[in-house]
């Protein structure tokens, strides 16, 4: 991620998030801001056009942080499912996206506040254990670089009894947290699919090594074949693809 222009909330200053990426970006434009939403909700924007070259928004969440899961998702078994929004978009253009619908352009914001997410974690804690997707919004390994998002995470999931964590991810990460409370979550398509639909995506192949030594680290991983595309030839590519999986 090489943002053209950084718009920061005034008020994201100051914050250990917020230095950590304007010292990765020194040659981007700087712009102050009110509120996220003031760039971020604009109308008129072209989600296609912003892709090509994205912004970055840091700002403070002073809203809601951590939210029940929908019904419809998968909660594998846990009676307290729940999802994490320290970001909103995603580095990858996967055409089936459906953040592409739930947001009216493609810039990134990240909330810097992190210290925040930590305390009403430890809240929902009091009252049990969690389960914490916390990519649901974005692909917090494939921003991991630049931001150390997962890690806050993976660090948050070790020091807190509890709190199980989920990072779902199409990138292909190479240092894994061995963890029974910390899921690596890949998903998986066939070749044609990836090539077809999910730009900038890491390669099956890469997935596929990295979820290899994500095992061999002793990390938990689960492998998540969604969505899945009725594409010509559906059931040979599918099939291909697990019997290859499986070997």
């Amino acid at each position: 991620m090489k943002p053209s222009h950084i718009y920061i909330e005034k008020r994201a200053l100051g914050y250990e998030l917020t230095e950590r990426i304007l010292g990765r970006y020194g040659g981007s434009s700087v712009i102050f801001i009110d509120h996220y939403k003031d760039v971020f909700n604009r109308t008129g924007q072209d989600f296609s056009r912003q892709e090509r070259s994205r912004s970055l928004i840091l700002a403070v969440n002073d809203g809601n942080k951590i939210f029940p899961g929908a019904p419809v998702c998968q909660d594998f078994g846990s009676e307290r499912f729940f999802y994490s929004v320290n970001a909103m978009n995603c580095v990858f253009n996967c055409e089936y996206c459906f953040l592409k619908g739930m947001y009216p352009g493609a810039n990134i914001v990240l909330f810097v506040n992190l210290d925040d997410y930590e305390r009403e974690v430890d809240l929902m804690l009091a009252d049990g254990p969690l389960y914490l997707s916390c990519s649901y919004d974005t692909d917090l390994l494939a921003l991991e670089e630049d931001t150390g998002l997962s890690s806050f995470w993976t660090d948050l999931a070790l020091s807190r009894e509890g709190l199980y964590i989920e990072l779902r991810t199409k990138s292909a990460p190479k240092s894994f947290v061995p963890s029974d409370r910390i899921i690596y979550a890949f998903s998986i398509s066939p070749r044609e699919v990836i090539q077809r639909y999910e730009h900038k995506t890491a390669s099956f192949d890469k997935r596929i090594e990295s979820v290899i030594a994500a095992q061999k680290e002793g990390a938990q991983v689960r492998l998540c074949l969604d969505p899945m595309i009725f594409v010509p030839g559906f059931e040979e590519i599918y099939g291909s693809m697990t019997d290859e999986i499986i070997r």
